[in-house]
C-alpha cells in the first residue's frame, strides 16, 4: 500500500468514527449550574408573601422577583428581594424597607443573607436615619436584628455616616456602626 491509500483509510475512519460518536443520540453534557447537581423543588416568579405572629399581627411582607427553593441545603434563594418590616406594637405601620440585588433565607438559623445593592429605607419620615447603603446584610428573621461586617453609609435628615461594620435592632429603633466612623451633621433649621 502507497501513502495516499493509507492516509486515504485513515481519514475514513476517523470521520466514521466522528459520525459514530456526533449520532449516539446523548445529550452533551452541560455546565454545573451553582449548587452543584441539587435542582430546586419548586420555583416561584413574582412571590409576596406575608408572615404574621401567633397573634395575627403582621410582622413582614417579602416579595421576590424569583424564588428558588432547595430543601436538600436547607435554603432558598431569591433574586431582588424585598422585605417590609412591620411595626411590632400594630401590624397597620411598615417601619423598614430592606431590598438587595439577590439573597438567600436559611429557614435554621432563621437568616436572610442580603447582597448586592442592600439598601435599608425608613419608613418614617421624621426617622433621623432615613437610608442605609451596603454591599451585604444579614436579618435575623424573629429578632428584626440587622448586622455586616461591610462598609455601610447612612444618611438621613441633615446626617451623612460612613463606616465598616453595622448592628441594628429594628424593633428598638437601635443603629450602630462599628468601626472607622465618619459622620457629617448640618442643622437644616429655618432661623
Amino acid at each position: 500500500m502507497n501513502r495516499l491509500t493509507i492516509i486515504s483509510v485513515l481519514l475514513l475512519v476517523a470521520a466514521l468514527m466522528f459520525n459514530a460518536v456526533m449520532d449516539s443520540g446523548e445529550e452533551p453534557v452541560q455546565e454545573s449550574n451553582l449548587w452543584g447537581s441539587y435542582e430546586p423543588d419548586y420555583v416561584a416568579h413574582n412571590l409576596f408573601n406575608r408572615n404574621y405572629d401567633e397573634s395575627g399581627r403582621l410582622e413582614s411582607t417579602v416579595f421576590a422577583e424569583t424564588m428558588e427553593s432547595y430543601p436538600d441545603l436547607a435554603m432558598t434563594i431569591f433574586a431582588k428581594p424585598e422585605v417590609t418590616i412591620y411595626d411590632k406594637n400594630t401590624d397597620k405601620l411598615p417601619t423598614w424597607h430592606v431590598s438587595a440585588s439577590e439573597g438567600s433565607h436559611y429557614p435554621k438559623q432563621q437568616q436572610l443573607q442580603l447582597r448586592g445593592s442592600v439598601t435599608i429605607r425608613a419608613k418614617d419620615p421624621s426617622s433621623q436615619i432615613q437610608t442605609m447603603t451596603t454591599p451585604f446584610l444579614v436579618l435575623e428573621i424573629e429578632s428584626n436584628q440587622m448586622h455586616t461586617d461591610e462598609n455601610v453609609t447612612a444618611t438621613g435628615l441633615g446626617l451623612l455616616m460612613k463606616g465598616l461594620g453595622l448592628k441594628a435592632d429594628l424593633n428598638a429603633e437601635y443603629i450602630q456602626v462599628l468601626q472607622q466612623v465618619e459622620s457629617v451633621y448640618e442643622n437644616n433649621r429655618a432661623n
